[in-house]
């Protein structure tokens, strides 16, 4: 029956694909079938002598895509294998396709589909799925079904060692358009569920891992209510079994709404969350606001990096002015967890943030950036004296302030048919808290480029300066680092050598130094066949006993082959 609901709610958004099929093909099209593509084969080996190797001796990659149109079908393949780290003994492959005719597309293998923030969002299924977008219909429609993740044993799978066991999960959904850009309504539908004989109960029953059941439905829309304004917003509502093999939850005389697509097991709990956002647009500037809830507790099973238990509101303000050579935008937002307050401690978030560019003319550019981040961690719960003992009232306080600050100048001057380019880059970092701790970073990079064009070659010269400053000592790196690169054979061969070198001191001392050269150079075999290989050394001298001398060597090799 809950398939039933779902066939149903499937064939609603996706029913205006029928006259797809009986419109004829267009003659425009080309008769012979257009191919392209491209694959690339990379190899990499390393080696260090001082120290243990900070990467595995030998590396390789080999991926490839091909993509087939014929008579307004579009036929995208790919395919990638790679060698994981030692622990692993099998290569990673996927394989997806995802045919198009006209406006309507066909996902098959692994592929990915997002219907929004708060169901599913982008991640990774091995399955099936159509997307179904007239261009000036009224009603567009996606529909999706698949495995959202392998089971995992513990020890791993397939030879690749996890973490933690998780249980195989399937999940399928749909989402139906409603509208076009200046009114645009979405419902859709999301479920979730891990199969509980996918892994061994050992297994689970080590991390005490349950198979869950989920349930999400989602509501959102965008409108232009008036030649300036646009409203949007999203409202989604999620159900959850956190065990599905609980005994089912008995309510007497009471039924509930979702109960053909899931059925309430022990400990089920739902939740919400909304989305909302209004902008303003006018002719020299655009003002947003932007207003986020999520429940604690609100999870959906089709989204890998959501958060939970958090409210915010944020306003960006933007503008253009003097013909567009200067550009700025404005942030400020707040933030704040512990909804329900059922956790002890409640923390706040206030950010603030300016960026401004500067293009006077063609020669000269200037970007800078500042930003503010406070964040407030507090006791909501706490008992006022444990004993006899009172707490001090400033051990329930914690305060951070990071601010940082950016900024950069380019300058670019012909000097007759060759061009040379200056850049001077600033940044400035501070992290400080109420405890007395502060952390201090501060880099400054300067170079200055001249191609020169009569000999097909460029010079680069640069500097790097690095202060790190904290409680416990201060960190200076500086360095210069020169650059050449040649061009031969007509272009098709491209030559590049590169030096650098950075001493370290640490409180007055010196630490070390450390000298690196790469050699790298690119050969056009044919039109758009390139083979490249680059060389890399680096040393490390040592100056202090808490350092180590040290060599590393890295070569690799690279072929490309567009078509």
């Amino acid at each position: 029956m809950k398939f039933g609901v779902f066939t149903s709610f499937l064939a609603f958004s996706l029913f205006v694909s029928v006259e797809v099929f009986s419109q004829k093909t267009d003659s425009t099209k080309t008769e012979k079938p257009v191919i392209t593509g491209g694959f690339n084969a990379n190899s990499t080996f390393y080696t260090a002598d001082g120290i243990s190797a900070r990467r595995d001796p030998f590396y390789w990659l080999l991926s490839g895509n091909v993509t087939v149109s014929y008579k307004g079908i579009v036929l995208p393949f790919s395919a990638q294998f790679s060698q994981q780290q030692r622990s692993f003994t099998q290569p990673f492959n996927q394989f997806g396709v995802s045919p198009k005719y006209k406006y309507i597309t066909v996902h098959a293998g692994y592929r990915s589909l997002y219907f929004s923030e708060l169901t599913l969002a982008g991640t990774v299924f091995l399955g099936g799925g159509v997307e179904v977008v007239p261009t000036n219909s009224l009603i567009k429609g996606v529909a999706m079904c698949g495995r959202l993740a392998r089971p995992v044993n513990v020890g791993g799978v397939d030879g690749i060692v996890q973490g933690q066991p998780s249980f195989e999960r399937w999940g399928y959904g749909g989402k139906v358009t409603i509208g076009r850009q200046k009114y645009e309504y979405n419902l859709v539908l999301f479920k979730a569920f891990d199969l509980a004989n996918s892994i061994d109960k050992t297994s689970a029953e080590t991390v005490g891992l349950k198979p869950q059941e989920n349930l999400v439905l989602s509501v959102s829309g965008n409108s232009k209510v008036l030649p300036f304004l646009t409203i949007g917003g999203e409202y989604a509502w999620s159900g959850l079994n956190p065990n599905s093999e609980s005994a089912r939850l008995e309510i007497a005389n009471k039924s509930n709404w979702f109960d053909p697509l899931l059925t309430k097991k022990e400990g089920f709990r739902s939740n919400n969350a909304i989305l909302a956002n209004a902008t303003i647009t006018a002719k020299y500037f655009q003002l947003k606001l932007l207003f986020r809830r999520i429940q604690p507790e609100y999870i959906t099973l089709g989204s890998t990096f959501l958060v939970n238990d958090l409210q915010d509101l944020t306003l960006n303000f933007s503008s253009s002015l003097f013909q567009k050579k200067l550009n700025y935008t404005l942030s400020g937002g707040y933030q704040t967890n512990n909804l329900d307050k059922s956790k002890l401690t409640k923390t706040n978030r206030l950010v603030s943030s300016a960026n401004i560019s500067f293009n006077p003319n063609t020669r000269w550019s200037l970007q800078t950036s500042l930003a503010n981040f406070n964040t407030t961690t507090q006791l909501d719960q706490f008992t006022q004296r444990t004993g006899t003992q009172q707490i001090n009232s400033d051990s329930l306080y914690f305060l951070q302030v990071t601010q940082s600050a950016s900024a950069t100048i380019s300058n670019n001057t012909n000097l007759g048919a060759n061009k040379l380019t200056s850049m001077l880059m600033g940044n400035y970092q501070s992290a400080r808290d109420n405890k007395q701790n502060k952390n201090e970073f501060y880099t400054l990079n300067m170079s200055e480029n001249l191609n020169v064009k009569s000999i097909q070659t460029s010079f680069t010269a640069g500097l790097t300066y690095v202060l790190s400053k904290n409680q416990v000592q201060d960190q200076t790196s500086i360095g210069p680092s020169v650059s050449g690169s040649k061009t031969l054979l007509s272009k098709k061969l491209k030559i590049t050598n590169t030096i650098n070198m950075l001493n370290t001191i640490q409180n007055e001392q010196k630490a070390n130094s450390s000298y690196s050269n790469r050699l790298a150079v690119s050969y056009l075999v044919y039109k758009n066949n390139t083979l490249s290989a680059d060389f890399i050394a680096l040393k490390n001298v040592a100056s202090s006993t808490r350092f180590k001398n040290f060599t590393e060597y890295r070569a690799g090799i690279n072929y490309m082959l567009s078509f």
